[in-house]
């Protein structure tokens, strides 16, 4: 009898625990990558403070192990519209970074125009965390933290063809400062910038209103 009384406590306790998981939940936003150079307007995303970032604010910060989602934007061919992927992709054996003619998504995120391979240039971070990324079809405001755990993410780090109402599940890499945490992206909405109008429906100068939801700690 004690030692069945001390299995159901045990599994009362941690069915309690698992129930108390804390969920992070927030709006946030990322760029098309030509606005890699504007602070708040960045093509990279950090779980960890729900921050988009500029290249080159990565590396001035040293940030690269925060970055966990990448967003790019390519206006024609089999490519065309808006991408998100992992700063790093082992299912690509060899990714070129060189900009302009490299791998795509890869190739768009160098260090900007006045030194497109400098220390802000991808190729040149010191972590590239493998974010898994899959497209889901889920309920995101009814997502709890039974359903974050329940995701099972397939081994994916890029999602071609994002547009609004999309719901992306992610896992996070181990070597984030945010690591091994699972959660979901909504994609509310994309619009112009209000300071480019003359860059009006250009996907490269357009913010992706998102919002996420994240296993705490």
């Amino acid at each position: 009898m004690k030692k069945i009384f001390t299995i159901l406590s045990f599994a009362i306790f941690t069915l309690s625990a698992f129930s108390q998981t804390k969920i992070k939940s927030y709006d946030a936003s990322i760029w098309g990558q030509s606005q890699r150079t504007k602070s708040g307007k960045g093509c990279s995303f950090s779980i960890k403070d729900a921050k988009p970032y500029a290249m080159d604010e990565i590396v001035k910060k040293n940030k690269s192990s925060a970055i966990d989602v990448m967003c790019s934007f390519s206006a024609a061919g089999k490519n065309a519209g808006f991408t998100l992927c992992a700063p790093g992709n082992p299912a690509i054996a060899d990714i070129d970074y060189t900009p302009k003619t490299g791998t795509y998504p890869y190739k768009n995120f160098d260090g900007g125009s006045k030194d497109p391979e400098g220390a802000g240039w991808i190729k040149n971070w010191t972590t590239r965390n493998e974010t898994k990324l899959q497209k889901v079809n889920a309920d995101f405001d009814a997502a709890t933290a039974e359903t974050m755990n329940a995701l099972n993410i397939e081994s994916n780090y890029m999602i071609k063809g994002v547009k609004a109402g999309d719901v992306i599940a992610f896992e996070t890499a181990a070597t984030s400062t945010t690591p091994s945490k699972k959660g979901l992206i909504k994609i509310v909405s994309i619009s112009d910038d209000p300071d480019r109008s003359d860059k009006a429906g250009e996907g490269s100068f357009q913010e992706l209103k998102i919002k996420v939801k994240a296993q705490g700690n």
